[in-house]
């Protein structure tokens, strides 16, 4: 199994050898408030913003915003984007509102090819505290990631039927991931690239983690994520791109998201504790 390190590691060297890291990249997402989702696909950088129910946000390289792309269906609270081929499939959390109002446009997956739909969730999982947000297509599989709740606290993947019986469950699987829930997923070398986070609003470390394979265990990656680390995805194999939450509401924004480039490096072998 390759194991990823961030590279606050420094491999081999203790840390008064290791030289400072450069300073990240980083800067102001002023035009999304909320960033909650961050892809890679063909045409540059997608931003999904909670607070955004009727489009998407796309940026160049240099994050600088290109255009709002408009959804073909209304999606409230946007949580998760995965890249399917040359097309997106975008999540909202099928969660209720802070309220407890269920709410039908919060709970739909719009496929790339337009199909909509709503995730079967009665029997698997306690349908009155889902959040899901990461989505990812791993070997032809639709994974969606679970922020609450908990399973025996393992965070849970779900593996989603997206054909003619569209939202049903087909899955689930258990990840520890030291008692938190899944922020985000990416795809990356076969496997899975994890963001991990409280399952309730708290102000604590997030984690980045590394499953080879869907049923693989997860490593956890050395360092720590941003709190409010919405959203990621490998720039190449030594930066990852993430979005950061800010402070909106609609028609305000009192504090803007950001987006910031974080440094690993692939060791050429597991590392033993």
């Amino acid at each position: 199994m390759v194991l990823l390190l961030l590279t606050s590691a420094a491999c081999g060297r203790s840390p008064e050898a290791a030289p400072a890291p450069p300073a990240p990249a980083a800067s102001l997402l002023a035009v999304s408030c909320e960033p909650s989702a961050l892809v890679r696909s063909s045409s540059g950088w997608v931003v999904g913003d909670n607070e955004d129910e009727d489009g998407l946000y796309r940026f160049d390289d240099a994050m600088a915003l290109q255009d709002r792309p408009p959804l073909a269906t209304r999606i409230e609270d946007v949580e998760a984007i995965a890249v399917d081929g040359e097309g997106l499939i975008v999540v909202g959390s099928h969660g209720v509102t802070r309220s407890g109002k269920v709410k039908p446009e919060r709970h739909r997956v719009l496929l790339a090819d337009g199909r909509v739909f709503a995730l079967a969730l009665d029997g698997f999982v306690e349908r009155e505290a889902v959040n899901v947000e990461g989505a990812a297509v791993l070997g032809g599989e639709l994974v969606l990631g679970l922020r609450a709740p908990l399973a025996a606290s393992h965070a849970q993947l779900l593996v989603v039927d997206r054909g003619a019986a569209a939202g049903t469950i087909l899955r689930t699987v258990a990840v520890d991931l030291g008692g938190a829930g899944v922020r985000e997923l990416a795809p990356f070398r076969g496997g899975l690239l994890v963001v991990s986070g409280p399952a309730a609003d708290r102000q604590e470390p997030f984690g980045l983690w590394w499953l080879s394979a869907l049923d693989a265990a997860p490593v956890r990656l050395s360092g720590s994520l941003p709190s409010s680390t919405e959203g990621a995805w490998p720039v190449n194999d030594t930066t990852l791109r993430v979005v950061i939450d800010g402070d909106g509401e609609p028609g305000a924004c009192r504090e803007a998201g950001r987006w910031l480039d974080v440094s690993f490096a692939v060791a050429p072998a597991p590392v033993v504790p």
